[in-house]
């Protein structure tokens, strides 16, 4: 293994484990001549349900407790810790990959899987929700004081990330803290680059793949 490779996949591992994995996994079963398009789907379905057990684990038990106990030092690297391994990693790993896959399509260059462009579109959704959800569980993982003590439930964590990404905010709930600040920024980026990028191209793309075989 060359240095460089070494490099990017070091790189990889520390913007997203997740994506790491993933794209091992596909790295793998494009080697034995597996369909990438199933392990796709299979890891879609997996990682939303992973997001939804972390929130529920959130929800019955929130950390608020826990910082209002005066343990926010040392519990902040713990939840800096499970914010960079899962929620932050996978909201990584999907606008790369999404906007990867978008940027492959716009270019006519081949697809490494066999998904249509309705399933992209599908499995567009289920990140779009699993984004909401990560984002939801980060906000919540942070001290309540990155949001001027106005998160103290997973419901509201959840009612400020789905505002947040659909750019409503309605400003009942806002971050104080720089750190918060700038997730609230990256998360609209998010949902910008699956709604905008991936949903605008698949369907164009799709509309016009089946405009030539109409023709």
């Amino acid at each position: 293994m060359s240095i460089k490779k070494f490099i990017i996949y070091v790189v990889e591992f520390l913007l997203s484990p997740t994506y790491f994995f993933a794209d091992y996994k596909k790295s793998k079963s494009m080697d034995s001549k597996q369909d990438v398009g199933l392990l796709i789907k299979k890891f879609n379905i997996i990682y939303l349900l992973i997001a939804t057990l972390i929130a529920l684990g959130l929800y019955f038990y929130p950390p608020t407790q826990i910082y209002k106990k005066g343990l926010e030092e040392p519990f902040i690297w713990v939840a800096g810790f499970i914010i960079w391994f899962y929620p932050l990693s996978r909201a990584n790993e999907i606008i790369y990959a999404f906007y990867r896959d978008a940027i492959e399509k716009l270019n006519g260059e081949q697809s490494r899987s066999k998904l249509k462009y309705g399933e992209r579109i599908q499995l567009a959704v289920k990140s779009y929700i699993e984004l909401i959800i990560n984002f939801a569980s980060i906000y919540m993982l942070l001290p309540p004081s990155y949001f001027g003590d106005k998160i103290t439930s997973y419901i509201e964590a959840l009612y400020f990330s789905g505002v947040t990404i659909t750019t409503l905010g309605y400003g009942d709930i806002s971050p104080t803290h720089g750190f918060a600040q700038f997730l609230s920024i990256y998360q609209v980026l998010c949902g910008f680059t699956l709604i905008v990028v991936s949903f605008a191209v698949y369907t164009g793309r799709s509309i016009e793949v089946n405009s030539d075989s109409g023709a």
